[in-house]
């Protein structure tokens, strides 16, 4: 399991939400929320801002890194503070 899909489940479980709860919240299926967190498939870059408004900062500071369109948009949100 890699370090994204853990900080999902934990971050979920820790909210008592079940993982249908958050697939619903997100407007996703729960077998993406699944292959999330078993690792089986990246959340897609565009994903991570509706995760974390839930689950927290850590999901949003994980992918930084990873995604340029989320690189992008933290450099605007800068410029213009």
């Amino acid at each position: 399991m890699n370090k994204m899909a853990t900080i999902i489940r934990w971050k979920r479980e820790r909210l008592g939400l079940e993982g249908q709860e958050l697939a619903r919240m997100i407007c996703v299926g729960k077998s993406c929320v699944s292959r999330w967190e078993n690792g089986h498939r990246d959340v897609p870059c565009e994903m991570v801002p509706a995760l974390a408004r839930i689950l927290g900062p850590e999901i949003l500071n994980q992918r930084m890194a990873e995604c340029p369109v989320l690189r992008a948009a933290q450099g605007q949100k800068k410029k213009a503070a």
